[in-house]
Order: structure tokens, then sequence, then C-alpha cells
């Protein structure tokens, strides 16, 4: 549809270089306001259809409450704004004049009760800013059948930022979708200075040509079992395979992940800020994802803190990425470093179909753990490709260097690894794995510092085995296939 838009492009771009800022308080009136400061109009209904119809920007008032009401939910905000210097903004005023943030948010409430509800829904829309605001559900319901989101970006829109926002208590707080084809896909999506809480399947659901995940915090994300704070979703079928580019995932903080009750199984967790008798991390990953890459391409994932306050279960991962689709037939160009995850049970690092990855100066203190700290290959690689040679994309390369690992096996069972290379692919040929080069690592384990491929290269890692009853010794405990 965008070609509908281009044929009007010179019509929209003069609209909107004086396009008005309206301001909305649940003070004021839809009615009888004008929408400026002194006479607000009052309504979120309101905002988004004045902002769709003129390409205005809507400001809402500090202490504020409003509610994305049903009646719109069918309709998105869409608008050719043109130029990065001239963007639509949803942002926040202060009605007394004071600085923003002097007080409350505005809220903008999401209604629960089934249909998937959504907060702001975008679609064919270029050059939005959406800061200084909060999104929250209007009841906390912990189930499927109540899954709302908080912002939708739908489809073929330009440079979206997110900035200091907050969003809580929803099934999704940020999806990225696609219909289908690259020329409907969704351009470049930032989001950054932002808090995340208690959203409970997943907190940023799929990816754009270009995504940033920047300076973020997360507390208790991804309660659902198998839920997580970031699943990054890349393509599926070969009209967008080639889509998705860029990925950066920059300096977050990520605490309480995927919480569950230990008594009654995954995905209990109640929403209540007591963690008392919870698992840090109940299950799944906390910066996940699936899918294809163009090979061009690049999903930098640096500068993270992944923090549980008590260890975690035997099925978490900090950072986990593979294909994970049958369709998906292309590596995952990735790079993880400069990352620290504390008391996360299993998988620390890793990655399967990712040729050429590079995990660099991690800290890995993973506490009671059941796997190991970095794994190359961490699922089985043939079977998640539609080509009929198992060998086609698995790792064949990877450099892992300069990380601190610490673990222990604990309770959990298993004993922990330090780096495996081979991870669950005993199907693929033995001579697939011998490129990987595993250097300069310092890791302090019970058991294997590093399982490793016959050809791989390894050097100067220094292995610390710490055994039952607290002795240290040097060792070379690298076991090789």
């Amino acid at each position: 549809m965008r070609y509908l838009y281009s044929l009007l492009a010179f019509i929209l771009l003069t609209v909107s270089a004086n396009a008005a800022d309206y301001y909305y308080c649940d003070t004021g009136d839809d009615t009888t306001g004008d929408g400026s400061i002194e006479s607000p109009w009052r309504s979120y209904d309101k905002a988004q259809l004045q902002m769709d119809a003129d390409g205005s920007s809507m400001y809402f008032c500090e202490g504020g409450t409003f509610p994305t009401a049903r009646a719109v939910q069918a309709n998105f905000i869409s608008h050719v704004y043109g130029s990065a210097a001239n963007r639509g903004v949803i942002g926040a005023y202060n009605a007394n004049g004071d600085p923003i943030g002097t007080l409350a948010k505005p809220l903008l409430t999401v209604a629960n009760g089934g249909g998937g509800y959504k907060g702001i829904r975008l679609a064919y829309i270029d050059y939005l800013t959406i800061r200084d605001i909060a999104i929250e559900s209007d009841a906390w319901i912990f189930d499927y059948a109540h899954q709302n989101w908080g912002i939708w970006i739908y489809e073929d829109t330009v440079d979206i930022l997110i900035d200091n926002v907050s969003i809580s208590k929803l099934g999704i707080a940020t999806n990225i979708s696609n219909s289908g084809s690259a020329s409907n896909g969704n351009h470049t999506v930032t989001i950054k200075n932002s808090h995340f809480e208690k959203n409970w399947t997943v907190a940023h659901l799929g990816a754009a040509k270009h995504y940033n995940i920047i300076n973020n915090t997360y507390d208790k994300n991804g309660a659902n079992g198998g839920g997580r704070p970031i699943y990054l979703g890349g393509g599926r079928a070969t009209s967008i395979a080639n889509w998705y580019e860029t990925v950066n995932v920059l300096g977050n903080t990520f605490t309480n992940n995927a919480p569950g009750d230990v008594g009654l199984g995954f995905g209990d967790y109640d929403g209540s800020d007591d963690i008392l008798g919870k698992w840090g991390c109940s299950r799944g990953s906390v910066i996940g994802g699936h899918g294809e890459w163009a090979a061009s391409g690049l999903i930098r994932i640096a500068g993270n803190r992944i923090i549980e306050v008590q260890d975690a279960s035997s099925q978490c991962w900090p950072i986990s990425l593979d294909e994970g689709w049958p369709d998906s037939d292309e590596r995952i160009p990735l790079i993880i470093e400069n990352n620290y995850a504390e008391n996360i049970g299993n998988m620390g690092f890793g990655c399967s179909n990712c040729d050429g990855v590079i995990v660099r100066n991690n800290v890995v203190n993973m506490g009671e753990n059941n796997g190991a700290g970095i794994t190359i290959n961490s699922k089985d690689e043939s079977p998640v490709t539609d080509d009929t040679d198992p060998a086609t994309y698995p790792t064949t390369t990877a450099e892992v260097y300069g990380n601190l690992i610490i673990m222990d096996s604990g309770t959990q069972g298993n004993p922990a690894q330090g780096i495996n290379l081979l991870g669950g692919d005993a199907t693929i040929a033995a001579d697939v794995h011998d490129n990987l080069i595993i250097r300069t690592n310092d890791i302090s384990v019970d058991s294997t510092c590093i399982w490793y491929e016959t050809g791989s290269t390894l050097a100067n890692n220094i292995c610390i085995i710490v055994d039952a009853s607290g002795d240290l010794s040097i060792s070379n405990e690298f076991t090789a296939r």
C-alpha cells in the first residue's frame, strides 16, 4: 500500500511541515476543547484519529490516565512525515509548565479481556518518536486468552524511535511484525532508555531490517513457560530471506527473567513483587531468537547484564540464537561480546547455524549449573534446514576468546562444562566443527573445561578445576571427540 502514499507524498509533506502539536489531558474535553495546552482534548481515541488524519503530534499530560478504548482498535496510525528532521511525536507534557518528569508519566491503558487488544498501532508511517509515556494493561490477567500488546509496529514503517517509555503487565510489550513481503517490511526500529516489567510472554517480539535495543532495563518478563524478555524473529520465507540485516542489543540490564513458581510449574508467576520461593528463571532464553538473516548483516549482542537474584532452573539460557524453523536456511551472523551473566542455570551464551560467530570478552558467573558456560552448536544443526545436505549450514568456523567462566554443578545434576564446541550435534560429521579457535579463556569448573573437535585450535586457555572438597588444581582438562 505504500505506493498509494507515495503518489500523495508532496501533499503529505506539505501538510506535515506545518502539522500542529495537540495536547490531551484526562481533565480535558473532546467536544469543548481545542487541543491547546490551555484547553486540551481528553481521550486517546481523539488523539489517534487526529494524528492519523493530519500528521499532528500528540502530547499527553503527566499524571493523566488514558484508556486506549476498544472502539478504535481496528485503526492504525498511518502518516508519512517525510524526514528525520520532521518527526511525529507521541509524548508527554507538563500542564503546569514544569520540566518533563516532574510528575508520573502519562499512562495509556490497554484493554484486557481477550481479542489481542493493542495500545499503539502503527502501519505505513515514517519518522515517529514515542517518548516519555507509560503503557500498562488495565487488569492483570495471566493467560493466553488475554494477550494484549503495548505497541504494535505492523508493517511498512520507516524509523520508529521508542525512548524513555515504560511498558508493563501486558502479554507482549512491543511487537514488530511483517505481512510476508520485503516490500512491506519495517525498516528501522530503535528502543532505548526504557523500562519493561511483568510482560508475561515477551518484552520484544520480532525484528526490523535495522533493529536497535539499547540501554533498557527488564524485570520479571517472560513468566509464560518458554517466554523471554527478547525474542528476535528473522525471516522464514524466500520473499523476506534477505530483509533482516542488523540487530544491536547493547547495554541492557535483565533481572528476574522468566520467573515461574517452583511448586506450581512453569509459567505460574502471579505478577507479585515477592519472588521468594521462585526460580530466578524457570525456562527459556533471556535474549533469544530464530529465523533467517541476510548473510551481509550482523547481530551484535554486547555489554548486557543478565542477573538473577537466585539460581535459575536448568532450562534457562541467557543468550541463545538458532535457525529454529525448517524454512530458514541461512547462517546467523553473530557477535556476542562484553556481556555479564550471573546465576543463569544452563548454557550461558551460545548459538547454532552461526558460522563465523565471535564470542569474546564475556563473563559467565553461573552459580549452580547444568550445562556449559559457552556452547557453539547448542542444538543439532542438521534437522532445522530445508536442504537435503545436513551439513550445509553448520557452524564450521568460530572464535571464542578472552572469556571468564566460573561454574559449579551444584545440585542440578550433570557436571558443568566451561566451553562446549559440540553441543547437541551428534549427527554432524566428525570433521565439520574442526575450524573453531578457542584461546585465552579463563575457566573455573568442577569437571571439563573445554569439550572440542580434534581439529579445533586451542591456545593459552587457563583451566582451574575445583573438586567437591573445594581444592583447586591447574589442569589441562580439555576433552576432544
